[in-house]
């Protein structure tokens, strides 16, 4: 197998199972689940899903080494988790609007349209939508960084209350469901107007 189509778990992932048992449950980090996630020519259905296991993984209670094998998987269910944001970050200076989210995104399916900056987090006294002028070239991941437009940026900084002065709670951001899709196309959990992210970090433009 190649790197595309293979993950190698890290010590991180572990057994859930306490018991000596002929069935061992295995837990994933979620850096190995999103590195999973990355890789789109594995774990997308039952026709790409196979585990092997070396000598290395694991003893019988005789203390004999499980032979090495490769074996499909016998039930698989497809990832039908909706994504979300954890929390963002707005240069003004850079520009970069820098997104996290709960799992790896396919960054080529940001809506911008569906992206917006308000000035509070429970009411849009004061807020600006991206337009197509704002872009990302970020690769899949769980952060996305979106260069915010020239034109985006001016209507922000032309507005009195939004996003200023390093003041986190000036810059709160509101998407819908369509603003990104997940590996798996599924679509966002949204972030409504009503109850907006503020940012976690908030740079003051300096130019």
């Amino acid at each position: 197998p190649t790197d595309a189509n293979t993950v190698r778990l890290t010590q991180g992932s572990f057994l859930t199972t306490t018991q000596d048992s002929t069935v061992l449950s295995i837990n994933l980090t979620d850096a190995d689940t999103n590195l999973l996630k990355y890789k789109t020519l594995v774990a997308t259905s039952n026709l790409n899903s196979f585990i092997r296991i070396t000598e290395a993984a694991i003893l019988d209670m005789n203390y004999n080494p499980i032979q090495d094998h490769v074996q499909r998987v016998k039930n698989f269910t497809e990832d039908k988790t909706e994504p979300r944001i954890t929390e963002f970050e707005f240069n003004m200076d850079s520009g970069v609007l820098s997104l996290t989210f709960s799992e790896t995104i396919n960054s080529s399916s940001m809506e911008t349209s569906s992206i917006a900056l308000q000035s509070s987090q429970n009411s849009a006294i004061e807020s600006v939508t991206l337009t197509e002028n704002s872009t990302t070239t970020s690769d899949n991941g769980i952060i996305v960084d979106i260069s915010v437009g020239i034109s985006d940026r001016n209507m922000i900084k032309n507005l009195t209350s939004l996003c200023i002065y390093e003041q986190t709670e000036t810059c709160v951001l509101v998407i819908n469901v369509s603003s990104f899709r997940d590996m798996n196309a599924n679509t966002m959990v949204p972030i409504l107007a009503s109850e907006g992210m503020e940012a976690s970090s908030l740079k003051n433009d300096s130019t």
